[in-house]
C-alpha cells in the first residue's frame, strides 16, 4: 500500500476512524502487509523521552491515522 492507496482508503471509508483502523488491521494481516512490517526499521517510533519502541501494527496504524488527521 502506497500513500495514494492510503488516501483512497481514507476517502472510501468517509473518514470513519474505526473503519479505517479495521481496514488497516486487515491489510497488515495479509502477506503483503506483514512483509511491509517486517521490512520497517525495528525502532521506527520513539516516545517523548527519545526511547525507541518496537514497530507494532498498533503503532503503525496510530501513526497512519495521525498522518491522515483521523486521530480524533
Amino acid at each position: 500500500m502506497d500513500r495514494a492507496d492510503l488516501f483512497k482508503l481514507f476517502s472510501k471509508c468517509n473518514s470513519d476512524k474505526a473503519m479505517i483502523r479495521k481496514r488497516l488491521e486487515e491489510y497488515f494481516s495479509t502477506p503483503e502487509g506483514k512483509e511491509v512490517l517486517s521490512d520497517a526499521p525495528p525502532h521506527l517510533f520513539y516516545d517523548s523521552d527519545g526511547v525507541g519502541k518496537e514497530t507494532t501494527v498498533e503503532l503503525v496504524i496510530d501513526g497512519l491515522l495521525k498522518e491522515l488527521r483521523a486521530d480524533g
